[in-house]
């Protein structure tokens, strides 16, 4: 079992079935970050590869069903949710998923960087966009780009690098 399967399985394993398969994020995701450490993001990235590849295999061979496919979307977005509790500890490491060959793993780094913006993301996340052929990648990427150059992003970084946790804004 690798790093990733057996810190996520040592969080998930006291909860019921029914919310370790149908949960869209895992428990503790700032713990899970940090037990995975800086080189945990790339084992992270790709344990969202797999099963990204996996999904789109069995899509292209007519093989699964779609409550297969979502399953598959779900597990994607379980280990999706730790990444922006990463970008805050391992921005570097992070940002090294926006050229990931595989396009889930752009897309929940992006999704990520929209909802816990810094200014340091800006010239990558620009980068990718210029690169990115997928048109829900590159949507999620625009919006990125929006919050990490947008004001506000300079006061949400403030305040969540003292919290050292993502900072979900919403507006009044």
């Amino acid at each position: 079992m690798n790093l990733v399967r057996s810190v996520v399985e040592k969080h998930t394993s006291s909860l019921s079935l029914m919310e370790r398969v149908y949960s869209e994020e895992l428990p503790n995701p700032g713990g899970i970050a940090k037990e995975l450490g800086p080189n945990g993001v790339a084992e992270l990235f790709s344990e969202i590869a797999e099963i990204s590849n996996e999904r789109d295999r069995l899509d292209r061979e007519g093989g699964v069903n779609c409550d297969d496919l979502d399953d598959f979307w779900r597990a994607m977005t379980r280990l999706g949710s730790v990444i922006p509790y990463q970008a805050r500890l391992y921005p570097a490491q992070v940002l090294e998923g926006l050229s990931h060959e595989n396009r889930s793993v752009r897309f929940y780094v992006a999704h990520s960087l929209s909802r816990v913006p810094f200014r340091k993301a800006l010239p990558k996340l620009q980068k990718a966009l210029s690169m990115e052929s997928d048109s829900l990648t590159r949507r999620v990427l625009t919006e990125a780009v929006t919050a990490c150059s947008s004001i506000m992003a300079c006061l949400r970084e403030i305040v969540a690098k003292n919290r050292r946790l993502p900072v979900v804004w919403r507006d009044a």
